[in-house]
């Protein structure tokens, strides 16, 4: 077997990665560069999410959950009028929540503290049945980012922790 053939093709295949993943964080770089410099030309200032605002998410997204409601963007509202966070972001928090509760895919990104707080109340409000939902979704999540090369390991801990659970 010709182990220094193999070796090198190893160290191409780290090379490559290396690269699209300076190339990623380059793009992150410059899209969080633009998304402040456009919040700003629009006067925007830059909210940083905290407990207070994905907890009134999660109030929502349950809420249309058991309601069986689609209105997202009105409960957004009511979000972004209690907390300040803006709409948009309280609307995409919503509808992953939804998503969640049903054990259905979503694609925006979450960060783990986010994931963390809403499988809590999950588990809380829900039970196992929630939980087993959630974990769905959030795999479900897992493998559509990380075929788009975003890191998924605080995400995968989650799922795990959950899943020991039931």
């Amino acid at each position: 077997m010709n182990y220094e053939s193999i070796i090198l093709e190893l160290m191409n295949r780290i090379q490559t990665l290396e690269q699209k993943v300076s190339n990623i964080e380059m793009q992150m770089f410059e899209n969080e560069e633009k998304s402040d410099k456009e919040g700003k030309e629009m006067g925007h200032k830059n909210i940083k999410i905290n407990a207070e605002m994905l907890n009134a998410c999660y109030d929502r997204g349950k809420k249309a959950y058991l309601l069986g409601s689609n209105n997202f963007a009105e409960l957004a509202e009511e979000v972004s009028s209690e907390t300040g966070m803006t709409q948009s972001t309280a609307q995409m928090y919503i509808i992953d929540i939804n998503a969640m509760l049903h054990g259905n895919y979503f694609n925006r990104s979450m960060g783990a503290n986010a994931a963390q707080l809403f499988f809590d109340r999950i588990e809380q409000d829900f039970g196992k049945s929630g939980l087993q939902n959630a974990i769905s979704a959030l795999e479900q999540h897992i493998r559509y980012m990380h075929s788009m090369g975003y890191p998924v390991h605080a995400l995968c801990r989650i799922c795990k922790e959950y899943k020991e659970k039931l």
